[in-house]
C-alpha cells in the first residue's frame, strides 16, 4: 500500500508527488512511498473513521479483509508468507498481522473466488442503527455482512458469523450476478455496481 501527498506547486518536470509525511521507511530501509506491506491484490477499500477496510483477494484457498489504523504505518498482513491466516510461502517472520474476516474458496453460500471489499452501512433495526459492513464476492456472485462492532485487530471473524445478504434481493426480483463494487451516498444509501452494468440502491427503509 502507497501512500503519497502532492508538491505545494505544480512542477514542469518530474512527479507531482512526494511519500507522505509518516510514511515508515521515509528515514531509510525501503521504498519511502510505502505505507503498509504483504497485500496480494487489494481490490476495493473503504474508510471507516481513522481505519482502512481492505478487500484483498487471496491466491489458492482463502479471501480476506485487513484492517490498518491509519496511526499504525509499516503493518504487515501476511503475503507471499500467509495467505489469510493460512502458511503459503517461506517462514513467516514475526510480527504479521491477520485479517480481521476471511473465507475459502468453494461453492458453499458463504464461499467464494475473489473478494470485493465494501463499506459500512447503517442498518435501521427496532432498537436503532447498527453498523454493518457489507462486502461481496465476485466469483460466486454473493454478498455478505458482518457487524463492525466484531470487526478488530487480533480477531478474525470466519464465514460461519456472515449474514448472507442475497435474501434481501431475492425477495424483490433483482439479480445481482457479479458484484464488482459497493458504496455509500451523501443521503446513507447502499449502492451495489454489478459487472453486468446494473446499479442498485438500497435506502435501508424497513430493513437493511
Amino acid at each position: 500500500m502507497l501512500r503519497f501527498t502532492r508538491h505545494r506547486e505544480h512542477r514542469a518536470t518530474g512527479p507531482n508527488w512526494l511519500p507522505a509525511p509518516g510514511n515508515p521507511f521515509i528515514g531509510g530501509g525501503g521504498d519511502p512511498h510505502v505505507f503498509a506491506l504483504g497485500l496480494r491484490n487489494p481490490f476495493r477499500a473503504s474508510f471507516h473513521g481513522n481505519r482502512l477496510l481492505i478487500g484483498d483477494v487471496g491466491q489458492d484457498r482463502a479471501e480476506e479483509v485487513n484492517l490498518m489504523p491509519l496511526d499504525r504505518p509499516g503493518m504487515n498482513f501476511g503475503w507471499p508468507f500467509k495467505e489469510g491466516t493460512l502458511a503459503y510461502r517461506g517462514t513467516a517472520p514475526a510480527g504479521l498481522i491477520d485479517p480481521v474476516i476471511e473465507y475459502r474458496h468453494g461453492n458453499g453460500l458463504y464461499e467464494g473466488g475473489s473478494i470485493v471489499g465494501g463499506f459500512v452501512f447503517a442498518q435501521m433495526e427496532p432498537a436503532g442503527p447498527r453498523g454493518v459492513y457489507v462486502f461481496g464476492d465476485f466469483v460466486a456472485g454473493r454478498i455478505w455482512s458482518v457487524p463492525v462492532s466484531d470487526i478488530q485487530l487480533g480477531r478474525t471473524i470466519q464465514s460461519s458469523e456472515f449474514e448472507n445478504r442475497m435474501i434481501d434481493f431475492a425477495s424483490t426480483g433483482v439479480s445481482i450476478n457479479q458484484p464488482v463494487s459497493f458504496g455509500i451516498s451523501s443521503d446513507g444509501a447502499l449502492h451495489v455496481v454489478d459487472f453486468d452494468g446494473d446499479v442498485f440502491r438500497n435506502y435501508n427503509v424497513g430493513g437493511w
